[in-house]
């Protein structure tokens, strides 16, 4: 239950309301999440008028994108990769991707976002509020305890990213969803959805990849949507596919 609604107009405002101890504060982005019932007294501080919804490029090599931004604006972005432009496709509906908002999807993300499984995989840089910098996968099991406000996420533009996914129907949130990005370094880091609270981190670094054993350790993580044997199968194959793209 709403108790209070908050529209500030700086950062020091907002993180001056989520400072305070009661009532409990949360921030609002697009609303699509906390616009479900909660029978739990809490005030919102609304983020639209803080500046936190643009795109902006840094050189040639990173992507800042403000923690507002839509997942449609974001969608509709020159500068991003097909790869995440169909993850945010596939994330959910057209009128919701218009409200909802890039930090909020991942805030309240399972593991079978597309959104999240790509976004892990680019090893996508969350900044935050009080100057903090740290990358998603480090923050994704903190968060449901994170009190620190994401201003912005920074995502590579100069890494290939690929992502192959299964699902009951074209609409639907994969069941199996694996993705891998690759650095011109060399560096190669992939990323498996599809259970669990989220994405798990397969491989990261230079190097050969073991497709038996990746897909072993991904099978740890099933659940009631995919059984000990379907699950791994289906990693073995899509992290195939993804290498034949990658040129591996």
């Amino acid at each position: 239950m709403i108790i209070e609604y908050h529209r500030p107009r700086n950062i020091e405002e907002v993180l001056t309301l989520l400072a305070r101890s009661q009532p409990e504060t949360i921030p609002l982005g697009g609303g699509t999440y906390l616009s479900h019932f909660t029978d739990r007294p809490i005030a919102v501080v609304d983020l639209q008028s803080v500046g936190l919804n643009t795109i902006d490029r840094e050189g040639d090599t990173y992507l800042r994108i403000g923690a507002c931004v839509t997942l449609q604006k974001l969608c509709e972005h020159s500068d991003i990769s097909e790869t995440l432009r169909c993850a945010l496709f596939r994330e959910t509906t057209l009128n919701i991707r218009n409200v909802a908002t890039i930090a909020g999807t991942i805030c309240a993300a399972n593991g079978r976002s597309p959104t999240a499984l790509v976004l892990f995989a680019m090893d996508t840089a969350l900044q935050f509020a009080d100057g903090l910098k740290i990358f998603i996968g480090d923050w994704l099991p903190l968060r449901k305890t994170s009190k620190q406000l994401i201003t912005s996420l920074t995502i590579p533009l100069d890494a290939l990213c690929y992502a192959e996914w299964i699902s009951k129907t074209p609409q639907d949130l994969p069941i199996v969803g694996v993705a891998l990005t690759k650095w011109p370094s060399g560096r190669m880091r992939i990323t498996v959805g599809g259970s669990a609270s989220q994405p798990l981190l397969l491989q990261d670094g230079k190097g050969s990849v073991n497709v038996d054993a990746l897909s072993e350790l991904a099978g740890k993580q099933y659940d009631a949507w995919n059984g000990q044997e379907y699950y791994p199968a289906v990693v073995k194959v899509l992290l195939q596919r993804l290498l034949n793209q990658a040129g591996d």
